[in-house]
C-alpha cells in the first residue's frame, strides 16, 4: 500500500521522530528529537518522556493517508535494567500514541532497516574462534588459555563496541547526505536517534518504490 505520509520512530529517551511528507510528489522531511521533560526522582533532577508532546506531534496528521514504522525494541546484555525499562516504556508510549490515533503502524527491526544501508551501519568484527566455547569448554582451559580467552574478549568488546560508535556517526552522515536541507540537524554526537529516525522512514519509503 501507498502512503502520503510516512512517520518513524526511533524509541528511547535519547531517540527521535522523523516525518516524510509525500503528499505532492515531492517530498519534505523533518525530523523531532523525543520530546522530553525534567522531573524530580529520588531527589534528583531527571530527564522524563513529556507524552502530551510526543502526541502533539503526530495529532496534525489525523485523518491524512499515513503510516507510522516504528523500530521492534529488544533486550540488549550490555544495557542495564534501568536502561531497558527506559527504553522499553518509551516504545510503549509512542505505541499507545499510535494506537489512539488509529494509525497504521509497522514494526521494523534493526537489521531489518539497516540492511538497506549495509555498507554504512552494519559494521561487523567476526567473533575470534576462543569466544564461541561453551561455557563448559571455557572451564577446561588452562591457566595460560584462559588469560588469552579473558583478553581476547575484551578486545572484541572493544572492537564491537567501536564499531556501533562508528556506526551512528556513519548514520548521521547519511542522514545528512540524502537529506542535505536537514544537515544541520545531525551535527552533534547525540543526534544518531534523529539520524536513525529518518533512516527508517527513508528506508520504508524506498520499500513502498519497489512496491508500486
Amino acid at each position: 500500500m501507498q502512503y502520503d505520509i510516512v512517520a518513524s520512530i526511533d524509541p528511547g529517551i535519547n531517540g527521535a521522530l522523523a516525518i516524510l511528507d509525500l503528499s505532492n510528489n515531492n517530498i519534505v522531511a523533518s525530523v523531532y528529537s523525543t520530546p522530553l521533560k525534567d522531573i524530580i526522582k529520588n531527589k534528583k533532577k531527571k530527564k522524563d518522556y513529556n507524552i502530551e508532546s510526543m502526541a502533539i506531534l503526530l495529532e496534525k496528521y489525523k485523518g491524512c493517508n499515513i503510516v507510522v514504522i516504528q523500530e521492534a525494541t529488544h533486550a540488549m546484555p550490555q544495557q542495564g535494567t534501568a536502561s531497558m525499562y527506559s527504553f522499553g516504556r518509551g516504545a510503549g508510549i509512542w505505541e499507545g500514541i499510535v494506537g489512539a490515533y488509529h494509525f497504521t503502524q509497522i514494526f521494523v527491526s534493526p537489521m531489518t532497516w539497516k540492511k538497506a544501508f549495509e555498507d554504512k551501519l552494519l559494521i561487523k568484527h567476526d567473533k575470534p574462534e576462543i569466544l564461541k566455547l561453551k561455557p563448559v569448554e571455557v572451564n577446561r582451559l588452562s591457566a595460560g588459555e584462559l588469560k588469552k580467552y579473558k583478553e581476547t574478549k575484551k578486545q572484541h568488546k572493544k572492537d564491537t563496541d567501536q564499531a556501533k560508535k562508528l556506526a551512528k556517526d556513519n548514520a548521521r552522515e547519511l542522514a545528512g547526505i540524502l537529506y542535505p536541507n536537514l544537515e544541520s540537524e545531525f551535527k552533534l554526537k547525540k543526534d544518531d536517534g534523529k539520524a536513525e529516525a529518518l533512516l527508517i522512514a527513508e528506508y520504508f519509503r524506498r520499500q513502498m518504490n519497489v512496491a508500486k
